[in-house]
């Protein structure tokens, strides 16, 4: 693999060439394989990273990343692990430091500029289409006046503030809220 164009793999999202080792063996319907990967100058929602690596298995039901590591440019770092499914499922953990908020996915198209810079540990569950976030990540420079603040759209989560750390987790969903309301 040598000059190998990510923006084939993800229609756009991601742009940058990458260069390698990919070894895939079996039949066509079991192949499996290794995937050793790194890339300079990679761009990822237009985002610029100077320097990217990737370790991952290829599995029949899904894209298995044992690790990889972003470093973007002006300062920030990713590293995750974890299932890409080919049906889409998401299973990943995702270690940020130090990572500028406006770099985050989704974050250029809220109705509010976000700026700062977020360290901590995100799981990454759902779907590509509908992905579900639960960790704990601490901000540096985040602000938000309570206007700006009800200005976000509502969405899936519940975020509680402790100490300076944001909590997020996925809202209970309606199974469990019947249930404890039986309970309770």
């Amino acid at each position: 693999l040598k000059d190998a164009d990510l923006a084939t793999l993800q229609q756009g999202m991601v742009a940058g060439k990458i260069s390698g080792t990919v070894e895939i063996k079996g039949p066509l319907n079991e192949l499996r394989g290794t995937v050793e990967a790194q890339g300079q100058s990679v761009r990822i929602d237009g985002e610029p990273y100077r320097h990217a690596t990737v370790r991952a298995g290829i599995l029949r039901d899904r894209l298995s990343i044992y690790d990889a590591v972003l470093l973007r440019d002006g300062g920030g770092k990713l590293r995750l692990s974890g299932d890409v499914h080919y049906d889409q499922k998401l299973n990943l953990k995702v270690a940020a430091h130090d990572f500028p908020l406006a770099a985050v996915l989704g974050v250029k198209a809220l109705p509010v500029a976000i700026e700062g810079r977020m360290s901590g540990e995100i799981d990454v569950l759902g779907t590509r289409a509908v992905p579900l976030l639960r960790g704990e990540a601490q901000f540096v420079g985040l602000r938000l006046t309570a206007d700006e603040f009800f200005k976000l759209p509502e969405d899936v989560y519940r975020y509680e503030l402790f100490d300076g750390v944001v909590v997020m987790s996925p809202s209970p969903m309606p199974v469990h809220q019947k249930v404890a309301g039986e309970v309770f």
